[in-house]
C-alpha cells in the first residue's frame, strides 16, 4: 500500500470515531511536514451515529462530490452492528444467545450497503482504501460489561472490509487487530467503550501511516512517544477547527432532520420545539450550531475548504 499520491483529494467517510477528526489530522499533519509540496488535501465527511446507510443517503445527495475527492478512505461498522443485539440484561442472561440470526442480519445489510457504497464511488473513479471499524473494549472493568462479543462481531466486519478491498484492487488497513493488542498496555478507548480517547486517535493515525509504507508501527513500547494535539501544525489545527463546523451541520441532519424532510421552515420549527426537551447539552449544541448556519453549509464548507488551502501555503 502507497502513500497518497501528489495532488490528492482525500476525503474520510465513517461514523463519530471518523467526525471525531483527531486521527485524520494528525495522518495530515504527518503529509503536511514530509512531504510539502505534495499538494494533498483531506477532507473529513464522518457523520455522529453514522453507519453504511448514513454513508449512502450522503452521497445520494451529492454532498462528498463538493470536495472532488480522487480517493476515499472508508471506516465504517460501529454502528451497522447493533451492538444492542450483543446485549446482556440481569434479567435476561441467555439473552445473547437468543440474538444469532438479528446478528447475522445486520452483518449481512452491512456488508450489502458497503458493496453499494464501494460501487458508487468506485463508478465515480475513486480510489478506495477500506479501514476496519476499531474496538468495543471489552477488557476494561470486565465485571460491568453488558455486551459480550460484539468486538468479535466488528472483528467480523472488519474481515468483509478485507474481502472487499481484495476483490476491487482497493488498498486494505487494519485498525482493529494492534489497537486491541496495544489498548491492554496502553488504555486508548474511552468509557462508553466504543470512542477512542486522544491517545486512541494518535494510535489510530500512526497505525495507518505504518500501513502505506511511512512510519514504523506502533508498539507497546514505542506509543508514549507520539505527537499530541499541541503538537501539530496550528494551520493544521485551524482546518479541524472549521471542518468541525460542517460536520455539525450534517450531523443535525442526519441525527435529527432525516425524518423530517419538510420546508426549511417547517424543519427549524421542529429543531426549536426539540431543543426544549433535549437530553444534553450535544443535542442543544447541535441544533444551535445548525442555526447558526443560518441552514446553509456551504460557507462553513468554503471556510474548510479554504483552511486546507492554507495549511497547503505555510
Amino acid at each position: 500500500m502507497n502513500r497518497f499520491p501528489d495532488h490528492a483529494r482525500v476525503v474520510f467517510i465513517g461514523d463519530s470515531i471518523t467526525c471525531g477528526g483527531i486521527w485524520i489530522a494528525h495522518i495530515y499533519d504527518y503529509y503536511l511536514r514530509h512531504f510539502p509540496k505534495s499538494d494533498i488535501r483531506m477532507y473529513n465527511a464522518g457523520i455522529s451515529g453514522g453507519s453504511t446507510t448514513s454513508a449512502l443517503e450522503y452521497y445520494d445527495r451529492g454532498n462528498g462530490e463538493n470536495y472532488k475527492p480522487t480517493h476515499a478512505v472508508i471506516m465504517l461498522g460501529m454502528n451497522d452492528v447493533w451492538r444492542g443485539l450483543y446485549e446482556i440484561k440481569p434479567e435476561e442472561n441467555d439473552i445473547a444467545d437468543k440474538q444469532p440470526a438479528k446478528r447475522m442480519e445486520a452483518i449481512g445489510n452491512y456488508e450489502k450497503r458497503l458493496r453499494t457504497l464501494t460501487s458508487l464511488l468506485l463508478e465515480r473513479g475513486v480510489r478506495l482504501t477500506f479501514v476496519t471499524p476499531t474496538i468495543y473494549d471489552e477488557s476494561t472493568d470486565p465485571r460491568a460489561l453488558d455486551k459480550i462479543g460484539c468486538d468479535a462481531g466488528l472483528e467480523y466486519l472488519g474481515e468483509i472490509n478485507r474481502r472487499i478491498a481484495a476483490q476491487t484492487g482497493s488498498d486494505f488497513v487494519n485498525l482493529h487487530a494492534p489497537i486491541r493488542f496495544l489498548n491492554a498496555a496502553h488504555p486508548m478507548i474511552r468509557a462508553d467503550r466504543v470512542h477512542p480517547n486522544e491517545f486512541g486517535h494518535v494510535c489510530m493515525a500512526h497505525l495507518f501511516l505504518a500501513a502505506q509504507g511511512l512510519v514504523d508501527e506502533p508498539t507497546a513500547l514505542s506509543v508514549d512517544s507520539l505527537p499530541g494535539w499541541e503538537e501539530l501544525l496550528p494551520a493544521n489545527r485551524a482546518r479541524y477547527e472549521a471542518e468541525r463546523k460542517v460536520r455539525t451541520y450534517w450531523n443535525a441532519e442526519w441525527l435529527l432532520l432525516r425524518d423530517h424532510p419538510g420546508t426549511e421552515e417547517e424543519r427549524r420549527a421542529y429543531l426549536k420545539e426539540f431543543r426544549k426537551t433535549a437530553p444534553n447539552e450535544f443535542w442543544t449544541d447541535l441544533v444551535d450550531n445548525y442555526f447558526a448556519m443560518d441552514g446553509d453549509v456551504k460557507p462553513a464548507q468554503e471556510q474548510e475548504i479554504a483552511c486546507v488551502e492554507a495549511c497547503l501555503k505555510q
